[in-house]
């Protein structure tokens, strides 16, 4: 299943995000497939498009994280396959 990830972080928080990343990647866990990311260039937030199996692989990347962002993670599905579907 599809899953669009929006993490927010403060301004307080952002050195110790940029920090984390260089050093330990996304810290994506076995299970997850990061399919791709993009960062919003005002600051402050990603968006991630990933494939999960299932829910906790989903919530291992959440507590890698959680420390230092907000996580929200949404199933998703291209529009035509929904179009299809109903």
């Amino acid at each position: 299943m599809l899953f669009m990830g929006i993490t927010t972080w403060t301004p307080e928080q952002r050195n110790e995000v940029v920090k984390r990343a260089k050093e330990k990647g996304s810290m994506t866990p076995e299970g997850l497939k990061l399919i791709n990311e993009w960062i919003d260039v005002t600051g402050g937030r990603t968006f991630a498009l990933f494939e999960a199996n299932n829910s906790n692989d989903i919530l291992k990347w959440i507590y890698a994280w959680s420390d230092i962002i907000k996580f929200e993670a949404t199933p998703v599905m291209e529009s035509e396959k929904v179009r299809q579907a109903i």
